[in-house]
């Protein structure tokens, strides 16, 4: 695997774990909202800065990924 689609695998999963643990924190917690959303918010918005600095998107966009052999 070239490091693009590793990248691009591992920010799926932390996006859709982040998902899933800010749904469960709602229905346990309702109290720190803003505070949850904040957090999740500052994440996912740093992993979208490395998927573009690794110009993931891009490549997906042209259909590059892992030409290299």
């Amino acid at each position: 695997m070239c490091k693009e689609l590793i990248a691009y695998k591992l920010t799926l999963f932390v996006v859709k774990w982040l998902n899933l643990l800010t749904k469960w924190y709602l229905v346990v917690n309702c109290g720190n909202i803003f505070y949850i959303f904040a957090l999740y918010h500052l994440i996912l918005f740093t992993w979208i800065q490395l998927s573009e600095h690794m110009n993931v998107k891009s490549m997906l966009k042209e259909g590059c990924l892992c030409q290299r052999l």
